[in-house]
Order: structure tokens, then C-alpha cells, then sequence
């Protein structure tokens, strides 16, 4: 029950933070740029911001890994990765530049998330996939018809959010008993300190 909330709560982080920061991204960088970088790099970051929920999920496995000393299996993931990395951007960016880099690096992340899920009972763990996919769908959902149905970031902001959070809701990713269950189990760390 702790690792399953735990994985839902950081999908829910690793996916509703990239969904805010796309939405701000061009206004935001824009304006603190003077409009050289913002929108320049917004399909860039877009890509990078799918590689965040499965970086989440591997820093989970790879620590299940490290704290049972599996550290060969751990190189070999990295090394397969590296080598996705290297090729792909040997390839890719005098094609495509820096959006080439970005899916080589998606790429390499996805493969990394697999190559982890086939090496850990953590991948017994529905959550470890479910909420993976849904919170990422929900992100997906909520960005998209944020942007098409609005012009002002800060419209784009409280609909993407609240659709967000609905969407989490409905698919039972965030659960009443979670917040309740987190605050019993903090008040028995208190008073066991």
C-alpha cells in the first residue's frame, strides 16, 4: 500500500508539473528571455517533459536495485541506454538539431523504463505501469484542450489544472483514503520520534 501511494502521488508530481510549465513555457521564458528562447525551444521541451514520470519510475526500481547490491544489472541498463544515446544523437541531431536530441533522449528513457520493469518485481506493482499511462493521458487530455479552447495563460493554467485533477479523480489515481493514510502514517512517524 506505502509503495503504491507513493507511485501514484509522484506520477501525479511528474506529470501535473511538466503540464503547468507547458503552459507557462513560451509567456514565461519569453519574457525573460526577450523572445529568443521560448517558443524556439517549446516543441523541445514538450518532448523533454514526457521523459520526466518515467525517469520517476526508474529512480523507484534502480534504488530497489542499488539497496540489493544488483549493481551489474544496473550497468547494463545504463550502458544499453548510453549506447541508445550515443547512436541516436550521432544521427539525429545534425538532422533534426536539438528536437532530434529530445526524442533520442525520450527514446532512451522509454527503453530504460522497460529494461527496468523486466528486471524488478516492481513490476508486479500495477501502479508501476497504470499510473504511468493514466497520469500521463490525463496531462495529455488537460494541456491539449486547455490550449485549444483558450488564448490567456492564466485561463489555460485553472482549466488544464482542474481538468487535471478531475481526470486523476475519475481514474482513481488520487484516492480520499490516500490523504488519509499518508496523514496517519506521518502522525505515527511523529510519534514514534
Amino acid at each position: 500500500k506505502e509503495l503504491s501511494v507513493l507511485i501514484r502521488a509522484e506520477m501525479i508530481a511528474a506529470t501535473l508539473i511538466p503540464l503547468i510549465l507547458n503552459i507557462i513555457w513560451t509567456p514565461a521564458i519569453g519574457l525573460l528571455t526577450g523572445n529568443k528562447y521560448g517558443s524556439v525551444n517549446q516543441h523541445t521541451f514538450l518532448i523533454l517533459s514526457f521523459c520526466i514520470p518515467f525517469q520517476y519510475i526508474i529512480n523507484i526500481i534502480w534504488s530497489a536495485h542499488f539497496a540489493k547490491d544488483r549493481l551489474k544489472t544496473i550497468l547494463r541498463i545504463t550502458a544499453v541506454t548510453f549506447c541508445i544515446v550515443l547512436a541516436g544523437d550521432l544521427l539525429f541531431i545534425p538532422l533534426y538539431g536539438s528536437t532530434g536530441a529530445a526524442l533520442v533522449f525520450l527514446a532512451a528513457m522509454i527503453v530504460e523504463y522497460f529494461n527496468y520493469m523486466r528486471s524488478s518485481g516492481l513490476s508486479k506493482i500495477k501502479e508501476t505501469w497504470l499510473s504511468l499511462l493514466t497520469c500521463l493521458l490525463a496531462a495529455v487530455i488537460s494541456g491539449f484542450t486547455a490550449i485549444y479552447f483558450l488564448e490567456d495563460t492564466p485561463g489555460r493554467l485553472v482549466l488544464a489544472i482542474s481538468l487535471f485533477f478531475l481526470l486523476v479523480l475519475a481514474t482513481r489515481q488520487l484516492q480520499i483514503t490516500d490523504i488519509q493514510f499518508v496523514h496517519q502514517l506521518v502522525r505515527k512517524k511523529k510519534s514514534l520520534a
